[in-house]
């Protein structure tokens, strides 16, 4: 069964947010080990646990709820895939 093009959507930006959690949580503990890295490092990873990783969630999770119980789709996918790469 084809899966709706808002749920292949969701799952995709929701897919991108655990990369980007799963990046930061290294360079955490990466800062953590070792602390003289730590200036050039934190800025990034700054950055990519609340823009990146959380940004990204919200995003995947708007898209699959209201495709579920607001049944709101896209005017065209093209859409959605512009967002996804532009925000990735």
């Amino acid at each position: 069964m084809k899966r709706p093009t808002g749920m292949r959507l969701a799952q995709a930006f929701i897919g991108v947010a655990l990369v980007n959690f799963l990046v930061g949580a290294v360079l955490g503990a990466v800062l953590a080990s070792a602390l003289r890295l730590g200036p050039e490092l934190m800025a990034i990873h700054g950055e990519l646990n609340p823009y990146g990783w959380l940004s990204m969630l919200i995003y995947g999770m708007t898209y699959a709820v209201l495709g579920m119980f607001t049944q709101l789709r896209l005017p065209s996918s093209i859409q959605g895939i512009v967002h996804l790469y532009f925000k990735a």
